[in-house]
């Protein structure tokens, strides 16, 4: 039975940031880009298909590497219906997400930056 309520919860979580995603692809004072880039930060899935579809190939790998590696919003409502019994901090989890997300986005400049030998 617990497992079910987790999985309601989880599903329940998606719906609802597929509702914002909606919300924010009807904001019409927004620019495309800012209306990617705000998908991204809800919803990874969708937020990176946005990313690609409306930035140039080049200018869209910095920010879809961010948006994958923090996962999106929804992913950390997810995470915290699962680890909210087990005592866990959902502020660490997610403290250590936009860590990561900026050293990605560093490694990612770094990598750009070197040299290619052919």
């Amino acid at each position: 039975m617990s497992t079910c309520e987790t999985m309601v919860i989880i599903g329940g979580y998606m719906m609802l940031f597929s509702i914002l995603v909606m919300w924010i692809q009807q904001l019409t004072f927004l620019p495309l880009p800012v209306k990617a880039m705000l998908t991204g930060t809800a919803e990874i899935t969708t937020g990176v298909n946005q990313l690609c579809t409306v930035l140039p190939s080049q200018k869209a790998l910095l920010p879809v590497i961010a948006t994958v590696a923090f996962g999106g919003l929804s992913g950390i409502f997810q995470t915290r219906s699962v680890i909210k019994k087990a005592g866990l901090s959902i502020r660490h989890y997610t403290l250590w997400k936009i860590i990561h997300t900026g050293c990605s986005m560093i490694v990612f400049i770094i990598l750009l930056l070197l040299p290619l030998h052919y």
